[in-house]
This record gives C-alpha cells, sequence and structure tokens, in this order.
C-alpha cells in the first residue's frame, strides 16, 4: 500500500545529497514537493547534484558533517532563508 505524502512548504537538508543513495533520497523527496539543502563536502558536487534536479528548488551548501560547527551553519541555511525542518543522510 503507497501513502501519499505531500513535503510542500517543507525544507530537507539531505547530507550526502550529491550522490548515490543521497542523491536517490533528495530526488525523491522533490518529487514529494519539498526544497532541497544538498549537503555535500565539495560545493561543486552539490551544485552539479542541484543542477540535475531541474525544476527544484534546491540549495549547494558545502558542509564536513565531521564538524559541528559546519553542521550548525548548514541546519540553519536553506533556499528560503529558514531553518531545515527535516533532515537525511
Amino acid at each position: 500500500m503507497r501513502v501519499a505524502m505531500s513535503l510542500e512548504g517543507r525544507v530537507a537538508l539531505v547530507t550526502g545529497g550529491a550522490t548515490g543513495i543521497g542523491f536517490g533520497i533528495a530526488s525523491v523527496l522533490a518529487a514529494k514537493g519539498a526544497r532541497l539543502a544538498l549537503a555535500q563536502p565539495s560545493l561543486r558536487d552539490a551544485e552539479r547534484a542541484a543542477e540535475r534536479l531541474s525544476g527544484v528548488d534546491a540549495l549547494a551548501v558545502a558542509v564536513d558533517i565531521r564538524n559541528p560547527d559546519a553542521v550548525r551553519r548548514a541546519l540553519s541555511t536553506n533556499a528560503s532563508g529558514g531553518s531545515a525542518r527535516s533532515t537525511f543522510s
């Protein structure tokens, strides 16, 4: 049984969102209406992933999740200037 779920108006921070499973998760969240913050150590990789998600409100964020201060900064940043409401890694 599939459950219809809308994430309209929500922002999801996806660590590792530029590649592999993270990109897959980001794609599903975007299809459900979420705006995205794609966190990756390489800003270039995050930007390329955001471009691949054409038509999606996606922000590329360079963050090393091993650095707690960098994670706090990433959580306070998203495509609308507010805070992320959902996190996925």
